[in-house]
């Protein structure tokens, strides 16, 4: 057995071998034609929500942010989501067309 695959212990065998890593590097011109189509769409959402006089702002990200958003737009302030989300919740058709929660798929709102 070669000396770099040996362990303190060798009970676990042949299985239980060290595995040498190999880097991974992106190439740069595939990240910045990453980053450049990021910095496309956000100027395009950007430029969307001033069409209707909205901007982007970040919200508390605690499960209620899509309402939390809502509240800052129209109102100006986070703190009126619950009634905001009373609303929606009582609307029967109103809550169809929003997307269901993926759970931990996002940290922050913004």
């Amino acid at each position: 057995m070669d000396d770099r695959w040996r362990t303190s212990s060798q009970a676990y065998g042949a299985f239980w071998k060290a595995v040498p890593l190999e880097p991974k590097v992106v190439a740069p011109e595939l990240e910045t034609s990453q980053e450049a189509e990021a910095a496309r769409r956000h100027a395009r959402l950007e430029r969307l929500l001033a069409a209707h006089g909205l901007a982007e702002r970040p919200v508390a990200g605690d499960g209620n942010c899509q309402f939390r958003a809502l509240a800052d737009q129209l109102y100006g302030s986070e703190e009126h989501h619950d009634a905001i989300r009373a609303q929606a919740a009582s609307s029967p058709g109103l809550l169809r067309h929003m997307a269901p929660p993926r759970p931990r798929s996002v940290k922050i709102c913004i």
